[in-house]
């Protein structure tokens, strides 16, 4: 995790330029690439929440690391800008990140007790 390059948050105006992107075509995949390179290390915040041992297994962090990933570019292709005027993407996508990393841990049963997704 040392290769995680240490980035400011995109900003407001970087996020609407990358969304005027989401059109199917090239460019699409270059501006998504582009959102998982930025947002990658608050992925990576939030999968080490969930790190350590539970009911005696450990946690695999690169898995809940890819389920955070899916949930992301999930939340990419539904976001459309002009719905949330003023709404940071990071502050639409956390909460299912969030709640995807949770039912990652309960399906694969590394609780004995129940997470409140959210």
């Amino acid at each position: 995790m040392q290769e995680i390059r240490v980035r400011e948050l995109l900003a407001i105006i970087q996020e609407e330029i990358l969304t005027e992107d989401w059109q199917p075509s090239p460019r699409l995949l270059k501006a998504r690439g582009e959102f998982v390179a930025e947002y990658d290390r608050f992925i990576w915040y939030v999968a080490n929440k969930y790190r350590g041992l539970i009911d005696g297994r450990p946690i695999d962090v690169e898995d809940l690391y890819q389920v955070g990933v899916m949930s992301m570019l999930h939340a990419a292709d539904i976001f459309a800008i002009e719905r949330y005027e003023g709404a940071r993407f990071i502050s639409y996508f956390s909460r299912g990140v969030r709640g995807a990393m949770k039912r990652y841990i309960d399906k694969h049963g590394y609780n004995g007790v129940t997470l409140p997704v959210n």
